[in-house]
């Protein structure tokens, strides 16, 4: 099973993938969760044997609250994914 990234933002600053398989920053960027689930299967409602850390890395982030803000400021980080495994029967 892979996480893909379709779009990563932040209104604060820039966000990219910190630790992608796959080594790509931005937009396809892929984790590979084979290694944390048993027989690369994943039953519904159960949660993998191991943890995966999607790491984000924000940089030229802008002040917290800028000037103007009423309502104490924004999401840090906004992601799109896409989970992509084989249809098992």
């Amino acid at each position: 099973m892979k996480v893909q990234a379709l779009t990563l933002r932040s209104e604060m600053g820039l966000v990219g993938a910190d630790n992608a398989d796959n080594r790509v920053s931005g937009a396809g960027a892929m984790w590979d969760f084979d290694s944390q689930l048993e027989q690369r299967v994943l039953p519904p409602g159960v949660q993998t044997a191991t943890p995966k850390q999607l790491r984000l890395k924000l940089t030229d982030v802008g002040p917290l609250n800028p000037p103007g803000d009423d309502n104490g400021g924004h999401p840090y980080v906004q992601l799109r994914l896409k989970i992509l495994a084989p249809h098992r029967p």
